[in-house]
């Protein structure tokens, strides 16, 4: 390569640039004006380069030319335009833009584009995530280097491999970059070529570049004064490597996570220590708004350090004033800069910037290089006078300046010296002429100290010198390696960060019900970041049970409904956008496989209005519709025979029934209002249910079983019309529950409705509100409450569509919220109930739900997926426990209960003491049943506690004993006996299952299990009893924390001596020690969590909250701390750092008890609500948790 080909290569790529970076629409003018500023030789050349890049911008941004465009304004470039404009056009290149996954290389060694390909591609070892941005001669992708297992800037070269001017440029920057190791310029790691597409692999800098930080962002004085020092500093260590950076702008300059500035891109650099200048005279490098005069000149020879300094100057003015100093077209600045333009001025700029500052910048800029400063290194000295309120070497200031700065600086000095000076002053005017004589000796002896002080520090420089060079090598290397673990340590940290968000967003997206949304965020997650938590989040996603692609786009919406046995799903596509008119199918709702074309020969077949009929065999369609009159046709579909049979026109809406296999309620228009049929299409009679009547919604009208009574609802309430003579009658259970027959369960034993006034529960006075939603059993018992939800707010107002209903096995009330119109097409809130109880079960987004409830439908991904109801995100896997908790009533308790969960053996466990209890301990069922001794020994808490290595549970029934019974055979195997204050006790087992422990207010009781009796009494230290106090064993068993009246205390178990107490307030009653012995925690004043060192009792970490009440416990097993609130809210924190991975709501009532399985895997959440307990699980295990427990 000779030198003319080089300077005309860094001709073509500067002029490139500079046109990519000033393009815009009009941009023939621009290009025109491009091919003025070089040689005719490489005119030919740099049109077809500039001509590719026009072509790429305008496809971007949907602006394209059409060649006769090009061909009018350089027709002598015509063979050119021609051929250009073809490829750009046909397929072939269209695909030739395309990058490939495997190679990123198109066919012919091009480089392709990422920006049309969905999801991660690899290239060589390097896996490709997105694309950053591209100049003229590369791109620039973020990727991920699995050696190193870090993330990367990779630059891909946008040239074949044969052009070897262009490989030599590529590669000749990738050699300057690499020299440099500075912590202000980004690192070049290495160089390479995958078949045959050359690559640079740089430090990938998470962050802004400089020119967006200044547009987004205020200027801070300070701030831009450091950034600039930073800078300078990095230029100052790239000239003493003999490196000129030759292009300084705020697009260069990246802004990074920690907000210091590193510089990039040194594609224009320059090599002042190379033995040939490839720079030719008059070519003129750089952008034109930020170049020195040398290089407006076009001067090689003058260009220098200096003249990245000029540059650094400009971008210094910038961020003093907001604009940069000089302005207008591409070549009036280089012309003005030809000039030699004196430093501008900072007169007429808004803010008022320090003379320090204005000296500096105008130094910078000084026309001429040799009036600059020598060395970037001035600038960084100054910056830092200025920085340290001292005088700039660019400034002079006067004496009495120097003083006052300096007074600034030393107050206390100053005023001493002030007082030190008038006492000299005075003490001079007596001693003068002795002093005088005194301060000549002193000079002369002063001065042969320097010359004896200057020849040993001379004849010690060289011994100096050659260890400060062994030195330097030493340190750069251990810079070099410090820099790499950091890299990596950054990169990790950066993972673990980006996966703690996506599982707490999976948490959100869960509790919201958007289950699609949570699977995408949880496979996000690094394979070694999938912990318990990410284990709980991805069992609570009920998986799919089929995914049904019938082709459709996001432009228009299927409508979807279940037949009435969970096994088929009736789907309808609208032939085009917006339209009226489908065509339906039917589908295995548990394979997902066609099973058939619902009258494919029809132009229209929708089954708007309800579906299937009894059995199912029959789907009521609508085969027409008219747009002007808004009335239909309607036909049933024969699904055995495969044929429509029946026919009924001019029909304004119509809905099946469910207890009929023959009969359609349809709504036709009559003289005034309408009028209600009874159509059997089988033997197509139709039978008038009452005319002149108001038109309302689907599902808002309905008939009785005995066909004698028709209900309509709208906006003013409920009607009731006699069928017989069309007499209005009164039903009073449906007009307090605004409720039809649409709302009843299949047996019509049912009704599930809202409360038009308040509802006695029982006949000791309770009253349930209006506005609650109520299933009372017929004619007038209610039976539950629905509970609230803080995802689910009941629709206002009266009349409108109601989509409360029971599932047609009458476990479930459900609420589909945009329920009216037939079936919608819209994802909508679902929301779940235990029908029994009224227990809040779950909530989703879908489009439809099944009868049974046991399944929904959404739209994801442009397909219909069918999946389970979300009934068991927060329940428990155990059919009897979860049945014996519903048994007590949680949302509306009959009697007071406080019923408690455990586990042995991976398995929950039901403790309850109440009136019926039958002390025993059931194996087979995991539930023991205390009767208490005495009736209001019930109303205090209690509880049990276990020994997992044992299988050994230990509870209080009375005032005497402790029985400790075998969870394996359920028989007694030990009875300790109590002290004189056992009603308020907390329990413990000793990890090594010989010694237990009760604490209460009279001190700290321990027993000999296997003597049965008491062994030592601290009285000294007392603890919160009951439901409220926690006893803490580490996992060793050599330190116990309790949590009491006279604040939190450690005991050493060796010798059961008090280690350490502290005060943490009057409510410290849970005290909880980490898996590692490292901690202990306790719940402090006013919802915060005090964290102490275990070894000593020091506060570790404080977090504060703004709950009333929170309780902290530490996960068994895992760094994790779970916070339950008194507003239900439960938090789960990471202890390395903190934050919070698990923030979500689990139900009304205070959160205020955790008992984890022996391995962790499994949590009981206790809840205080009211009369009673609450408990719900949360599993960390492997297999997916979908549905309730059959019974």
């Amino acid at each position: 390569m000779n030198d003319n080909e080089i300077t005309n290569l860094e001709l073509l790529d500067a002029i490139s640039d500079q046109f990519e970076s000033e393009w815009s629409c009009d941009s023939l003018s621009l290009l025109e004006s491009c091919l003025q500023q070089c040689t005719p030789e490489i005119r030919e050349s740099l049109f077809g380069e500039l001509l590719k890049i026009d072509v790429e911008l305008r496809t971007d941004r949907g602006k394209s030319l059409r060649p006769e465009a090009y061909l009018a304004k350089f027709p002598a470039y015509d063979r050119q335009i021609q051929e250009m404009l073809k490829v750009e056009s046909s397929p072939a290149e269209t695909e030739a833009i395309v990058l490939d996954k495997t190679t990123g290389m198109s066919g012919d060694g091009t480089q392709k584009s990422a920006e049309n390909s969905p999801g991660d591609w690899q290239f060589g070892r390097f896996k490709i995530k997105q694309e950053l941005g591209r100049g003229a001669f590369g791109i620039v992708f973020r990727a991920h280097d699995p050696t190193l297992d870090r993330e990367v800037a990779l630059k891909l070269a946008r040239f074949t491999s044969d052009d070897q001017l262009l490989v030599d440029r590529f590669l000749s920057e990738a050699q300057i970059a690499a020299q440099m190791q500075h912590p202000h310029i980004v690192a070049v790691w290495e160089r390479g070529c995958v078949d045959q597409q050359y690559y640079l692999s740089s430090s990938f800098v998470r962050g802004v570049t400089l020119e967006q930080s200044l547009a987004d962002s205020t200027s801070d004085l300070l701030r831009d004064v450091v950034w600039v020092r930073n800078l300078a500093d990095a230029l100052d260590y790239a000239h003493q490597k003999s490196i000129i950076h030759r292009d300084i702008k705020p697009a260069n300059v990246m802004i990074d996570e920690q907000n210091q500035p590193m510089i990039m891109d040194f594609g224009l650099a320059k090599r002042t220590d190379h033995a040939v200048d490839l720079t030719r005279e008059g070519v003129i490098m750089g952008t034109p708004a930020y170049m020195s005069p040398e290089q407006a000149r076009g001067v090689a020879s003058e260009i220098g350090a200096q003249t990245d300094q000029y540059s650094l100057g400009v971008l210094f003015y910038q961020m003093l004033t907001g604009s940069v100093p000089w302005s207008g077209s591409t070549m009036e600045i280089v012309t003005h800069l030809q000039g030699y333009p004196s430093p501008p001025s900072f007169a007429n700029t808004a803010n008022e910037i320090p003379a320090d500052l204005q000296a500096i910048c105008q130094h910078m800029l000084e026309p001429r290089a040799a009036d600059r400063y020598s060395r970037c290194q001035g600038i960084v000295d100054d910056l830092n006078r200025f920085l340290e309120n001292r005088p700039v070497s660019v400034r002079p200031i006067s004496a009495l300046e120097s003083v006052i700065r300096w007074s600034r600086r030393n107050q206390i000095v100053s005023s001493s010296i002030g007082a030190v000076v008038l006492t000299l002053l005075l003490s001079l005017l007596l001693v003068s002429g002795a002093w005088v004589n005194a301060q000549f000796a002193w000079k002369e002896a002063n001065a042969n100290l320097i010359v004896a002080d200057n020849q040993k520090k001379k004849a010690k420089a060289e011994e100096r010198k050659a260890k400060r060079q062994e030195q330097q090598a030493k340190a750069e290397r251990a810079i070099a390696e410090e820099q790499t673990d950091k890299a990596i340590e950054a990169g990790i940290a950066q993972r673990k960060e980006a996966s703690r968000v996506s599982i707490l967003l999976a948490g959100q997206r869960v509790q919201l019900g958007r289950f699609y949304e949570a699977e995408i965020l949880l496979k996000g997650v690094a394979q070694e970041d999938r912990n318990w938590v990410w284990r709980i989040q991805n069992n609570r996603i009920p998986k799919a049970v089929c995914r049904i692609d019938i082709g459709f786009n996001e432009e228009v919406s299927p409508k979807v409904i279940f037949d009435g046995t969970d096994s088929r799903v009736v789907i309808a596509l609208p032939t085009r956008l917006h339209s009226l008119i489908h065509k339906t199918h039917i589908f295995d709702a548990k394979t997902g496989a066609l099973i058939d074309k619902v009258a494919s020969e029809s132009p229209d077949v929708t089954p708007l209005g309800g579906g299937f009929t009894k059995g199912g065999r029959y789907l009521i369609v609508q085969t027409d519709y008219n747009n002007k009159t808004l009335l239909r046709k309607v036909s049933a579909y024969d699904t055995k025979l495969k044929k429509l049979i029946g026919n009924q026109v001019d029909v304004q809406s119509f809905t099946p029934l469910t207890d009929r296999k023959d009969e359609v309620l349809l709504v036709k228009p009559s003289d005034s209002e309408s009028e209600y049929f009874l159509w059997n299409f089988i033997t197509d009679e139709l039978k008038s249910l009452g005319k002149d009547l108001k038109q309302c919604r689907v599902y808002n009208y309905s008939v009785n079983a005995e066909r004698t009574e028709l209900t309509l609802r709208d906006r003013q309430g409920i009607t009731i019309v006699q069928v017989a003579d069309g007499e209005r009658v009164s039903k009073p259970i449906l007009e307090r529950l605004d409720a039809t027959d649409f709302n009843m369960s299949l047996d019509r034993k049912l009704v599930v409705g809202r409360l038009q006034e308040d509802w006695p529960w029982n006949a000791r006075g309770r009253y349930v509100d209006s506005g609650n939603v109520a299933v009372v059993a017929l004619p007038r018992t209610m039976t539950a409450k629905l509970e609230s939800t803080p995802t689910h707010q009941p629709l206002e107002g009266s009349g409108g569509a109601r989509g409360y209903i029971i599932s047609n096995n009458n476990r479930y009330v459900c609420l589909d919220q945009v329920h009216h119109g037939g079936f919608a097409s819209i994802t909508r809130p679902i929301t779940w109930w235990r029908r029994d109880t009224g227990e809040w079960l779950g909530h989703t987004q879908g489009i439809a739900i099944s009868p049974s409830g046991g399944l929904y439908a959404t739209n994801e991904e442009n397909a219909v997926v069918v999946r389970p109801a979300p009934t068991l995100f927060r329940r428990f896997a155990s059919s009897q426990i979860e049945e014996k908790l519903a048994d007590l009533r949680p949302v509306t308790p009959t009697w007071q209960s406080r019923p408690m969960v455990f586990y042995d053996q991976e398995k929950p466990w039901l403790f309850i003491a109440h009136s019926n209890g039958r002390d025993v301990v059931e194996v087979d069922t995991r539930i023991i049943s205390l009767k208490p001794k005495s009736p209001e020994y019930r109303f205090k808490p209690r509880r049990a506690v276990v020994h997992h290595d044992t299988h050994r549970v230990a509870f209080m029934n009375g005032e005497q004993t402790v029985d400790i019974h075998s969870l394996k055979t359920g028989e007694r195997t030990h009875q300790l006996p109590c002290d004189s204050s056992p009603n308020t006790s907390s329990l413990a087992f000793h990890p090594n299952g010989e010694l237990f422990v009760a604490g209460h207010s009279g001190g700290l009781v321990v027993w000999s299990i296997a003597e049965q009796k008491i062994v030592k009494h601290l009285p000294k230290v007392k603890s919160w009893g009951g439901q409220h106090g926690r006893l803490s064993f580490s996992a060793d068993g050599k330190l116990l924390a309790v949590g009491g009246t006279n604040g939190l205390a450690m005991v050493n178990t060796a010798d059961w001596s008090l280690r350490w107490r502290t005060w943490v307030g009057k409510m410290a009653w849970k005290a909880s020690i980490s898996h590692d012995s490292r901690y202990v925690c306790v719940n402090g004043n006013y919802g915060e969590i005090a964290i102490h060192n275990a070894a000593d009792g020091s506060l570790a970490k404080s977090i504060k909250t703004d709950s009333r009440m929170v309780h902290p416990v530490f996960h068994p097993t895992l760094p994790l701390l779970l916070a339950g609130r008194n507003d239900g809210q439960l938090v789960i924190y990471e202890t390395r750092s903190w934050r919070p991975v698990f923030d979500e709501f689990v139900g009304y009532g205070r959160i205020d008890e955790f008992n984890f399985s022996q391995s962790g895997d499994s949590v009981a959440i206790g809840m205080e609500c009211g009369y009673n307990r609450r408990w719900f699980e949360l599993r960390g295990g492997v297999e997916s948790l979908v549905g309730l427990p059959e019974e």
